[in-house]
């Protein structure tokens, strides 16, 4: 998608109409993109909200073709991040040589961020996991064309949802990771109120519980976390559940050191990129 096209989109969005029922700003547009595709969106802003979300239904019917988004940002930095499984990784935006040219797009799991001193700007991508930044300006691979090996790749109708959010600080500071996860896996509500609580939160930022649920080999509960941030320090995790044990364990689920708990919160030391897993004896 041309640059012009991102800013346009940026200019409708803000010049819509507010709806008051819910509280957010919204406007759809329609393009024709190619020879033969079509590509409706809405632009949506939330009250409150620190994101921009741009919500895309594209018919695509291109052959040999690169569908992208541009965002130039008025923001400098030698190296762009882009979240991975469990961490992070830093490219360059620059092409001095032939590896940094190699590198003119990345795979992205949940957001990229460019960020210089003071301030930045991540895109978050739940849908499509290919970017590339030049520069200041950051890209987001829609969708692709080629005939081989299969002549129907990405063919016809998609719906892919991508935002944009500006943040003080860096990446880290800015809280990019809870704001892209949040916009992946939207809450859901059950009708539960609020005090039930749930199974299990930290009091750090930095550690994210990502996943919970049954050991493979017996009746534990298993929390599996992860540092996402390239720092260190001790997190306090509130387990909503009585258990009578915890445990750190190795990736196959094998009990090791016993951590010490008092009234349901456990407190875990962690290390910059650490993957931690946690057996609850319940």
């Amino acid at each position: 998608m041309a640059t012009e096209r991102a800013r346009r989109a940026v200019r409708v969005a803000c010049g819509g109409h507010t709806d008051r029922a819910d509280r957010r700003l919204e406007r759809q547009f329609e393009h024709r993109i190619g020879e033969g595709s079509t590509l409706t969106q809405r632009v949506r802003l939330d009250a409150g909200a620190r994101r921009l979300e741009f919500r895309t239904r594209i018919d695509w019917r291109e052959r040999h073709a690169l569908l992208q988004v541009a965002f130039p940002l008025a923001v400098r930095s030698p190296r762009a991040t882009y979240e991975m499984q469990f961490g992070v990784a830093e490219r360059p935006t620059h092409a001095n040589t032939q590896a940094d040219a190699a590198q003119f797009e990345v795979p992205a799991h949940r957001f990229g961020d460019l960020s210089e001193h003071g301030f930045g700007v991540a895109l978050l991508t739940p849908d499509t996991h290919g970017m590339s930044c030049h520069g200041s300006t950051m890209r987001i691979t829609l969708l692709r064309a080629p005939t081989d090996p299969d002549p129907e790749a990405d063919q016809g109708a998609h719906e892919i949802r991508y935002a944009i959010l500006p943040h003080a600080g860096g990446w880290q500071e800015g809280g990019v990771v809870a704001q892209a996860r949040a916009f992946a896996e939207p809450l859901i509500a059950n009708g539960a109120p609020a005090s039930a609580g749930g199974f299990a939160s930290t009091d750090d930022p930095a550690l994210v519980l990502d996943s919970i649920k049954r050991a493979e080999d017996s009746d534990a509960l298993i929390l599996r976390l992860y540092e996402a941030r390239g720092g260190r320090g001790t997190a306090r995790i509130s387990v909503g559940v009585p258990f009578t044990r915890a445990c750190r364990t190795d990736l196959l689920e094998g009990e090791g050191e016993e951590l010490g708990s008092y009234e349901g919160v456990i407190e875990v030391p962690y290390r910059p990129w650490e993957l931690i897993t946690i057996a609850l004896r319940v």
